[in-house]
C-alpha cells in the first residue's frame, strides 16, 4: 500500500472562499478610503480586461453661438476631437501568505490576520493616486500615461513664490490659476490639489486686519468646493514638490476608464498563497483646459 501525506491537522493552514471574501471586504475599501485621485475622476467601465490601449479623444470646443432675432443666421460647428490612445495598465502588489501563518492567525485571534492585504491596498492605492494626479514623468516614466500634472495642453501659473513668509502668495497663485481656468471657459465650481507641506501653509492668516486663512479665503472667494491633500503630487521635470493643482472636474474633462475594479485574488504555491490585490484602470484627459499647475511653489 502506497503511503500518503495526512492532510489531519493542517487544514486551518488552507485558505477558503470565504477568507477571500473577508480579505476583499477589508482590502478594497481601504484602497477607495485612500486614494484621493477618486474623489474627483468619474469612473467608465471598459468593457474587457483584455483592453490594453484604449483610444479616446482629446476635444476642442466650438466658436461662439449667434444671437439674431430671427433664427435664421446659422451657426454650425462641430468639435474638434482628436484621437488619442492611452495604455490601460494594471496596479498590483503582491505578497506571500505562508500556511504556518495564517494557522497561527486562525489559532491566535478571532480569525484571519488581514495585515498583508490592508498593506497591499494602501500601496496600490498609492500608485493609483501617482498615475492619476501626477503621471508620466521625468524620473518615472509611468508607461508614458500623463495624469493631472503631466496632461499635454494643461495651463500653467508660475507661482509667486514664499507661501510660508507671505501666506497671501498662495490665495493670490490659485486666483490667477481660476483666470487662467475662466479664460479656456471652465467656470466652476474647483478643486484643489496641494501636498501635505503646501496644506499647512493654508492654516495661516492671509493678513492680521482680514483675519481670514488663506484656506478660508480660497474657499469662500475663488468658487473652489473643496481642498484635497496628496502626497502624490509630483512635477514633470523631477520628483520634486513644488506643484499644486486648480481644476474643474466633471466627465466631460477628465475620466477614470476602469476595466476590473480593484479586487483581490489568492494563487496557491505549494502549501502557501499568493495574495494578489489588483486594478486595471487609467486616466483620461478630455480637456486638458480645466487643470491649471501652479509651478515653482516656494514655501520660506
Amino acid at each position: 500500500m502506497s503511503w500518503k501525506p495526512s492532510r489531519v491537522g493542517v487544514d486551518d493552514g488552507q485558505l477558503l472562499d470565504t477568507d477571500l471574501t473577508y480579505i476583499e471586504s477589508i482590502a478594497v475599501p481601504a484602497v477607495l478610503g485612500a486614494t484621493v485621485a477618486r474623489q474627483i475622476f468619474p469612473i467608465v467601465t471598459l468593457d474587457s480586461i483584455g483592453i490594453k490601449e484604449w483610444t479616446v479623444h482629446r476635444i476642442t470646443g466650438m466658436s461662439r453661438a449667434s444671437i439674431d432675432m430671427d433664427g435664421l443666421n446659422k451657426s454650425f460647428d462641430k468639435s474638434v476631437k482628436v484621437p488619442h490612445t492611452v495604455k490601460v495598465p494594471e496596479i498590483h502588489k503582491e505578497t506571500l501568505l505562508l500556511h504556518r501563518d495564517i494557522a497561527a492567525s486562525r489559532r491566535n485571534g478571532p480569525g484571519l490576520d488581514t495585515t498583508e492585504a490592508e498593506q497591499l491596498a494602501l500601496v496600490v492605492a498609492a500608485e493609483e493616486d501617482l498615475l492619476l494626479l501626477s503621471g508620466h514623468r521625468a524620473l518615472d516614466k509611468m508607461l508614458s500615461i500623463e495624469g493631472l500634472l503631466s496632461s499635454t495642453g494643461r495651463n500653467t501659473e508660475a507661482s509667486l513664490g514664499s507661501w510660508g513668509t507671505t501666506p497671501l502668495n498662495a490665495y493670490n497663485d490659485f486666483s490667477d490659476a481660476k483666470e487662467e481656468l475662466e479664460a479656456d471657459g471652465h467656470m466652476g465650481p474647483y478643486t484643489a490639489l496641494v501636498t501635505p507641506a503646501q496644506n499647512k501653509v493654508l492654516d495661516k492668516f492671509v493678513s492680521s486686519t482680514i483675519g481670514m486663512s488663506v484656506r478660508r479665503a480660497i474657499l469662500q472667494e475663488l468658487n473652489v468646493s473643496r481642498i484635497l491633500v496628496s502626497p502624490n503630487l509630483y512635477a514633470t521635470d523631477d520628483n520634486v514638490q513644488d506643484s499644486a493643482i486648480l481644476c474643474e472636474p466633471g466627465p466631460l474633462n477628465f475620466v477614470l476608464g476602469v476595466a476590473q475594479p480593484i479586487q483581490a485574488f489568492t494563487f496557491p504555491i505549494g502549501r502557501d498563497y499568493e495574495l494578489h490585490i489588483s486594478e486595471i484602470a487609467t486616466p483620461h484627459v478630455k480637456r486638458p483646459t480645466s487643470i491649471c499647475e501652479l509651478t515653482t511653489i516656494t514655501l520660506s
